[in-house]
């Protein structure tokens, strides 16, 4: 992906020492460099229940934490803008025991956050890959991904993906959000600045939450990464789908059973070990690290 998403071997803890309230989270003295644009997190929810866990930019005044739950036992990755001092707000319901938030690398190089979130929610419910058009909503002509916040407002699970528009990628049996949850990727723009969106109900929002340029690259169509070994961590060699320079990937982590599963990412070489699950038929966008030799 180049650099304009750079990460960390093992990921710092970032976690508010308040719960229920936004607060400051301070990251210049982290490794995050003068001049980054924005953080990538990891927030984990190490709960039987669902929590709440959130960032927003510093002076922001998106406030829906009542839709920002975090699945049981679930993770989510998160991206989010800095200000010039390195400064990002965090949001958890609960504290470190259940509710934490990771801060696992962060975005240089074209990759750029508005204040406020731009809805880019449809007004009927369509099962149906539909266009989302950004060029309008202050995305530059050369952009080439939209960092999108999707969103279920329902306390009943219903799906919600994104993907580039005229993309074959269908993974929609299990793109389940957990009810009044969130989770948030990068999709791919075409030219004219359009991605598709997939929501089973209105109560599914998209939302935009900033966009990146190159030298990060992004697929018309997902590869397929999948292991064939299960419940270790394992290696994953990317070097057949990235360049040599590639800092990480971005993997859409997908359940399509019914029954709940583990599935999660980490920089190779890195002693994390946090198990996130996945809800049945379920799905998120994690980022991770490329170790050398891009596993």
């Amino acid at each position: 992906m180049g650099s304009g998403l750079n990460f960390f071997t093992n990921a710092i803890n970032k976690t508010p020492a308040t719960k229920g309230a936004w607060t400051d989270i301070d990251v210049s003295g982290d490794g995050v460099p003068a001049g980054a644009t924005g953080a990538i997190f990891e927030i984990f929810n190490n709960s039987a229940s669902q929590r709440q866990g959130a960032v927003r930019k510093n002076g922001s005044t998106d406030n829906d934490t009542a839709n920002s739950d975090v699945a049981v036992n679930g993770v989510i990755w998160a991206l989010v803008g800095l200000d010039a001092n390195r400064i990002c707000e965090g949001f958890i319901e609960d504290l470190a025991a259940t509710t934490s938030i990771f801060l696992i690398g962060y975005t240089t190089d074209g990759t750029d956050f508005f204040l406020n979130r731009i809805d880019k929610s449809f007004d009927t419910p369509l099962s149906t890959w539909t266009d989302r058009d950004v060029s309008g909503d202050g995305v530059p002509a050369d952009a080439i991904g939209a960092i999108v916040e999707i969103r279920n407002t329902a306390t009943t699970r219903y799906k919600g993906a994104v993907r580039k528009n005229g993309s074959t990628d269908n993974r929609t049996t299990g793109a389940d959000i957990t009810s009044t949850g969130h989770i948030y990727t990068i999709v791919p723009l075409d030219t004219n600045r359009i991605f598709d969106g997939f929501v089973e109900n209105i109560a599914v929002d998209l939302f935009l939450v900033g966009y990146v340029k190159a030298p990060v690259v992004l697929f018309d169509n997902a590869k397929d990464e999948s292991l064939t070994t299960i419940s270790a961590w394992t290696d994953v060699d990317a070097t057949a789908d990235t360049e040599a320079a590639a800092d990480g990937i971005i993997v859409e982590v997908y359940n399509g059973i019914t029954g709940a599963q583990i599935g999660t990412l980490r920089k190779d070489g890195s002693s994390d070990n946090r198990l996130g699950q996945l809800s049945g038929e379920s799905h998120y966008y994690g980022l991770v690290g490329l170790g050398a030799g891009n596993i």
